[in-house]
C-alpha cells in the first residue's frame, strides 16, 4: 500500500470492489461464531488491532444493524476489516496519482446453505466469467433471468474496462469515477446501479484504524 501511495502504479487504471459479505464463506467455520457477545468481538478487535478501539467499532455496527445477531456483526465487521476496507484504501491511495478509479459492491446472494452464505467471497467470479452451467454452479450462485441478466452486466462490464479503462456499457450505463467525496461504487446484483458511498457510516468507523 506504501508503494501505491508513492506512485508504484501511477499509470494504471483501477477497478477494485469486494462482496458484500465476504467474510460469511469463512465465518461458519469458526465452532466458536455463535457464542460471540459484544465483549468477546471487542476483544477479538484489540488482538487484531490493538491500536484500535474495539468496544466502539462494536458499537457503531450496532447501531447500524440493530435487528442483527452478534455472529452477524462479527462477520460484517471481518468482512470489512479484512477485504472492504482495505479495498477503499487501495482505492485512495491510487486517486492521488490516477483519476481513472472504479469502485464496485456485489451483492447478489447464494442461495447455499439456505441461504447462510449470504453475498459471500467468490460470489461474483461465476457471473465475470459467465458459467454459471458449470456442473455443482446453480447450487453456489442460482440459476434464472436475473442471473443471466447480472452475468451479462458484470463480464461486460469487465470487458469495456480491460478494453478502454472504463468499465461503463449500455447494460449498465455510466459508471462514475471513485473519490473521496463522493464515493461512487458500482452495486452489482439483483438491483445493478450506482450508489454514493454505501454503508458509510461502518465505512467511517475505521478511519485512522485501517
Amino acid at each position: 500500500m506504501d508503494e501505491i501511495r508513492d506512485g508504484i502504479a501511477k499509470d494504471v487504471r483501477v477497478m477494485v470492489g469486494t462482496t458484500r459479505d465476504e467474510w460469511k464463506l469463512f465465518g461458519f467455520l469458526d465452532p466458536q461464531v455463535r457464542q460471540l457477545d459484544e465483549e468477546k468481538i471487542a476483544l477479538r478487535i484489540q488482538k487484531s488491532l490493538p491500536h484500535a478501539d474495539g468496544a466502539k467499532i462494536v458499537a457503531g455496527y450496532r447501531a447500524q444493524r440493530p435487528e442483527s445477531d452478534w455472529a452477524s456483526i462479527w462477520l460484517a465487521i471481518e468482512t470489512d476489516r479484512i477485504f472492504r476496507i482495505p479495498s477503499i484504501r487501495m482505492a485512495e491511495a491510487q486517486l492521488t496519482h490516477q483519476p481513472d478509479v472504479y469502485s464496485y459492491l456485489f451483492t447478489w446472494e447464494s442461495p447455499g446453505f439456505g441461504g447462510l452464505l449470504g453475498a459471500c467471497h467468490a460470489i461474483e467470479i461465476p457471473f465475470v466469467f459467465s458459467c454459471l452451467d458449470l456442473p455443482g454452479g446453480e447450487n453456489f450462485v442460482g440459476k434464472g433471468p436475473a442471473a443471466d441478466r447480472l452475468a451479462a452486466q458484470t463480464m461486460d462490464a469487465w470487458l469495456a474496462f480491460a478494453k478502454s479503462g472504463d468499465p461503463s456499457h449500455a447494460g449498465i450505463g455510466t459508471w462514475s469515477r471513485y473519490d473521496t467525496q463522493r464515493r461512487a461504487t458500482m452495486e452489482l446484483g439483483p438491483q445493478t446501479g450506482l450508489v454514493d458511498d454505501p454503508a458509510a457510516a461502518e465505512r467511517a468507523l475505521w478511519d485512522g484504524v485501517i
